[in-house]
């Protein structure tokens, strides 16, 4: 037997900022996206994710995305 789980980023990214977006009560908002490797599959496709939440989410301003390469020290740095 063979077996092969994926997880969709897309959706994934989708969904995280759906949540955080709904967390924020329909207030404006402005966010920074920190993300993986821009090079990285999953990071580019989470990004998608994250931009069609944002399309439907018009009170919620994108200002940038760095990179933190997955490295949380990095993260807190950027």
């Amino acid at each position: 037997y063979v077996s092969h789980q994926a997880l969709d980023d897309v959706t994934a990214g989708y969904e995280v900022a759906k949540a955080m977006f709904e967390s924020f009560g329909g207030e404006e908002a402005k966010i920074l996206c920190l993300a993986g490797e821009l090079s990285n599959d999953a990071s580019i496709n989470r990004i998608k994710g994250l931009e069609q939440a944002l399309a439907e989410y018009p009170n919620v301003e994108l200002l940038d995305t760095q990179p933190a390469d997955w490295d949380s020290q990095k993260a807190l740095n950027v």
